[in-house]
């Protein structure tokens, strides 16, 4: 996903800790080995958040929130897959598809089997409560 600098005013803006100018109502886009400087750059945060620069992803210009998240690297577009017939989203009779830019497979299959390792330890605990003998028949005093 690039990372374009869109200048909306009539004067050049620059961005002084990045040592970057972005020419009058001109483009700058930000070369992928440059992503970090950009991402610790308060100067651009400023510049988006009055609106003298608009950031575009390579698709679309993105409101400024979006923007300042795309710089800074948090940014997770989802988008819509499908639309072959006159509807918003899809195509009527479909169910809703999102894909997500930047799902992290492994991640989520580490979280699946931490949960699995918790729920067998759960089970586990509820199989040795149950089998304790009730001393005067008050469960309470187990759980």
């Amino acid at each position: 996903m690039a990372k374009i600098l869109k200048n909306q005013t009539g004067s050049a803006v620059s961005i002084s800790d990045t040592g970057i100018t972005v020419p009058a109502s001109g483009n700058y886009t930000i070369p992928p080995q440059d992503y970090n400087l950009w991402a610790a750059s308060s100067d651009v945060i400023t510049e988006i958040g009055d609106g003298t620069l608009v950031v575009n992803d390579g698709s679309e210009d993105l409101s400024i929130s979006d923007g300042v998240d795309l710089i800074k690297g948090i940014y997770q577009k989802s988008r819509i897959i499908g639309n072959t017939d006159s509807t918003l989203i899809g195509n009527e009779g479909d169910r809703l598809k999102v894909k997500g830019d930047n799902i992290d497979h492994h991640e989520s299959l580490d979280l699946l089997n931490d949960i699995l390792r918790q729920l067998k330890i759960i089970t586990v605990h509820l199989k040795q409560v149950s089998d304790l003998e009730l001393i005067d028949g008050d469960e309470e005093d187990y759980l």
